[in-house]
Order: C-alpha cells, then structure tokens, then sequence
C-alpha cells in the first residue's frame, strides 16, 4: 500500500498546479477578450 501516500500527494499537487493555471488561464483569457473586444471595434 505504498501507492496510497503518493496518490494524495500527487492529488494535492495537482490540485496546487490546475489553481495555479487556473487563474493564469483566466487573467490571459481577461487580456485575450479585451483584446478581441479592441480588435472588433
């Protein structure tokens, strides 16, 4: 049962890295609209 320690491990970090790129995701997805909202204009 050694695969039990390193799969909440690996869950949190990866938890830790989809929050990480979540808001990375959302502030370049803010920029990329406004961008295509100017570009639209």
């Amino acid at each position: 049962m050694h695969s039990v320690p390193f799969a909440a491990l690996a869950y949190k970090f990866i938890l830790m890295l989809f929050e990480c790129t979540y808001f990375e995701v959302r502030k370049i997805m803010r920029f990329w609209t406004l961008e295509t909202r100017f570009a639209e204009r």
